[in-house]
């Protein structure tokens, strides 16, 4: 909580779903959901990424929405 504080009061604010799990790293992209509902990742610029779950690319976007159940994970590997 102080974090986040601290991220709010700098006018830093995290580019996930409010209340979800998002890691990102190395090229990979991970979101677990907290809650029902419909998802959006914003991705800073124009990406490609393939969900993991079933190897389909993903449309090339700067952000994505998509449905997700509570506790549901997802992950992506980004290409560029």
């Amino acid at each position: 909580m102080f974090l986040q504080r601290q991220a709010y009061l700098r006018r830093h604010y995290p580019d996930r779903p409010a209340g979800d799990v998002t890691t990102a790293g190395n090229g990979f992209i991970s979101i677990h959901a907290l809650r029902d509902g419909k998802k959006k990742l914003s991705l800073g610029r124009r990406s490609e990424l393939i969900d993991l779950s079933d190897n389909n690319p993903m449309p090339s976007a700067v952000e994505l929405e998509f449905p997700m159940l509570a506790g549901e994970t997802r992950w992506f590997r980004r290409l560029r």
